[in-house]
């Protein structure tokens, strides 16, 4: 994957925050703004707070790639992880060209060509992606302990996603040049979660995956 800077545009009124979008496999997205201008609020989408999200110059996925994601609004249930309050959600995508990129900030995604749907999570790893924002609210935020550069999920916490209880095994951040290379990720292991999202950094980069391992209960 590779890592693009978070733009500097600035609207008439002061940026709210800065987003960073969840990339898989080879390629890491890039960034996004949040703004309060009433320009930017009109059809941007929105995170979890109201807040209106614009995308950065050149990562706005285009109209033909959001067909070829094929999004499934919420159709899997919910996922939630009760240690932290997060309870979003759950639609499902089809990366596309080996890049997840999705189009929302309210709910998560399982990535359907890559490992196994939700209901078949005894017979292979079942991934799951959100957005994460800096200084705003997105599924991926309740993950992150921004100020440490650590998960907020421990070893031992319960992840459900789709009614499938999951337990987290452990956590680590892995660079987005090198997640394509961390192979244990992508062997398929029975009644596994990988639960990925961008590891916001104060500053408002965010050059690392924050990625939570866990098994089916």
């Amino acid at each position: 994957m590779t890592t693009q800077r978070h733009a500097t545009r600035r609207p008439r009124r002061p940026v709210a925050l800065v987003a960073a979008l969840v990339a898989l496999v080879l390629v890491a997205a890039g960034a996004v703004l949040v703004v309060r201008s009433l320009n930017a609020s009109r059809d941007a989408p929105r995170d979890m707070a109201g807040n209106p999200v614009r995308f950065a110059p050149g990562n706005t996925p285009a109209p033909s790639t959001i067909d070829q994601m094929q999004v499934r609004d919420a159709d899997s249930g919910r996922l939630q992880v009760p240690s932290v309050g997060l309870d979003v959600p759950l639609g499902s995508m089809l990366a596309v060209d080996n890049v997840v990129n999705p189009p929302g900030f309210t709910q998560a995604y399982w990535v359907r060509n890559v490992g196994v749907a939700p209901a078949d999570a005894t017979s292979g790893t079942v991934y799951v992606v959100s957005h994460s924002v800096s200084r705003g609210r997105a599924p991926g935020n309740y993950l992150l302990n921004v100020d440490k550069g650590s998960s907020a999920v421990n070893p031992g916490d319960l992840i459900d996603v789709d009614g499938h209880d999951y337990i987290a095994q452990s956590w680590r951040a892995v660079g987005k040049t090198q997640l394509p290379a961390a192979q244990d990720l992508w062997d398929a292991v029975p009644g596994r979660l990988v639960l990925i999202t961008c590891l916001e950094q104060p500053d408002g980069s965010s050059p690392d995956n924050l990625v939570v391992v866990a098994q089916l209960r």
